[in-house]
């Protein structure tokens, strides 16, 4: 499967309040996590499966994505917030040599 989002797509999404994060996720929520090995990166994500207080997050493209499979179980405080919607920008999306 292609990724839903390509490089320099905006993503526009609700806060989640940590308290009352079971709420609003379920399976297959898009979700913007801080990723667990890099500091001050944000990653977006589909949820797969939630045990407790930890989620297991994966990409679209499932061949070539860096996601649970490889660095295990989100935090919950990890979880920033939830996509509501896209868009994508041509200008935002050119390569490196103008295409």
């Amino acid at each position: 499967m292609l990724p839903t989002l390509k490089h320099g797509d905006l993503v526009i999404y609700k806060a989640i309040n940590i308290n009352y994060i079971n709420d609003c996720l379920e399976k297959g929520s898009i979700v913007i996590s801080k990723h667990p090995l890099k500091a001050n990166y944000l990653i977006v994500k589909r949820l797969e499966r939630k045990e407790k207080d930890k989620y297991f997050i994966i990409g679209d493209n499932k061949d070539f994505s860096k996601d649970s499979r490889h660095f295990g179980f989100i935090q919950k405080q990890n979880l920033v917030g939830i996509a509501e919607s896209f868009l994508s920008l041509p200008i935002l999306n050119k390569s490196s040599d103008g295409k």
